[in-house]
């Protein structure tokens, strides 16, 4: 009984103080709404960009340990220099596949999808989003957003195209959106087939989200967006999948499931009616998360990418690809 009473003060602690910071922090953007409009809007676009830090659970940290780590360094859209940290499996495999992960998540989370993938021979890669991952496997920096997100993706596209043919790009969550925007903007050969898993909405809709939990005021919120739209020379309409799918010529498959809280279902099916060459995969009693851990998902991935033709191996060459794992 002791140990409830006292989770329970500490959440309501923690609770109180996170409360208490947010009616300090939107009391002082609202005064400085009306002194300096450019800082409280690159204030206010920094607290909306600063992701919460998660940690892999064991089993993934157990599948990642198994990787081969790399760290990338490339030039952020804002000249700072910044280093990715990512992995990889199956060296010798001849085709790779990239995963790309959800906000506030990290590489580890997609790595359910590592096995099955490396089992029909392909190389898999995958690293944590700028500001995302913990410790030593954290990427550089603590604030990222979609346009830099789509710029890192970008460049672990071009970083790996020469060392095998990068024949698919597997995304969750934002990581569809940031995936979507890279290809539609920076690089439209980064691959031959994409899969989208639980994509989100639109960026306007985040801001949305956003607003109501910090309840910052509308005139806050425009002084973000335009610092944002000013920053990155592009508009936040542009964040919009229905339209960036359009430029995306190559096979897409759509993966969603009918109970996600976080993503909405009815928008995919809107945005799949836009989209050229796609195909969809309803799912039911999986969520936003569970999704990535499902077989049959899973396997509905590996039929997409590979035609439906499934590789057999000897004793021999099975050991050898699932070693990798």
């Amino acid at each position: 009984m002791a140990t409830a009473t006292t989770f329970s003060v500490q959440r309501f602690a923690q609770q109180l103080a996170t409360q208490s910071v947010l009616w300090l922090m939107r009391q002082g953007l609202n005064l400085s709404s009306f002194i300096a409009q450019k800082a409280t809007g690159r204030w206010a676009f920094q607290v909306f960009c600063t992701p919460r830090g998660t940690s892999p659970k064991p089993k993934e940290s157990q599948i990642l340990a198994s990787a081969k780590r790399w760290e990338l360094p490339y030039t952020s859209l804002l000249g700072t220099s910044k280093t990715l940290v990512g992995y990889s499996w199956n060296e010798m495999g001849e085709k790779t596949v990239l995963l790309v992960h959800g906000w506030e998540l990290h590489a580890g989370r997609m790595t359910p999808l590592v096995e099955p993938l490396v089992k029909q021979g392909y190389r898999v890669i995958a690293f944590n989003a700028p500001a995302h991952g913990t410790g030593a496997d954290r990427s550089s920096g603590t604030w990222t957003n979609g346009v830099e997100y789509a710029w890192a993706v970008n460049q672990v596209l071009s970083a790996h195209s020469d060392h095998t043919q990068l024949h698919g790009i597997v995304a969750h969550s934002i990581g569809c959106l940031a995936t979507s925007y890279a290809l539609a903007h920076y690089n439209r050969e980064g691959a031959r087939k994409v899969v989208f898993i639980a994509p989100p909405s639109r960026l306007a809709d985040f801001l949305f989200v956003f607003q109501t939990m910090t309840q910052f005021s509308k005139r806050v919120m425009a002084m973000l967006t335009t610092y944002f739209e000013t920053t990155y020379r592009t508009k936040v309409r542009e964040f919009d999948m229905r339209h960036l799918v359009r430029s995306i010529d190559v096979p897409l498959l759509f993966i969603h499931d009918k109970g996600d809280s976080v993503c909405s279902f009815d928008y995919t099916t809107s945005v799949v009616a836009e989209a050229p060459n796609a195909e969809f995969m309803q799912t039911e009693n999986l969520g936003h998360l569970a999704i990535l851990r499902s077989p049959e998902v899973a396997e509905r991935i590996i039929t997409f990418l590979t035609d439906s033709v499934q590789r057999e191996y000897s004793t021999e060459q099975y050991q050898s690809v699932t070693s990798a794992v």
